[in-house]
């Protein structure tokens, strides 16, 4: 099962969200994409089996491997970060 509404880019923000969820219902699936034009593909997105947060990106894309690196070049958790591909 595809998701009913998908953006792509950056995430939406949580307005948007419920913005798109309240007058359909919570039936609708709403996943953020976001990929790389430089290497032509997609990095984050949704999949069905996993709902997705409001303003969140729920996960990388299937066969990607992706960490967030902080200013010490290594993956961090839980802060702002560089998306990387390792």
């Amino acid at each position: 099962m595809a998701p009913d509404d998908v953006s792509a880019g950056s995430h939406l923000p949580a307005s948007a969200d419920e913005w798109i969820r309240t007058p359909v219902g919570e039936h609708v699936e709403v996943q953020s994409a976001s990929g790389g034009t430089g290497v032509a593909t997609a990095l984050v997105g949704g999949a069905p089996i996993r709902r997705s947060d409001p303003a969140s990106c729920p996960g990388p894309s299937l066969g990607v491997t992706l960490e967030a690196w902080g200013p010490a070049g290594g993956p961090v958790r839980g802060q702002t970060a560089e998306l990387m591909i390792t």
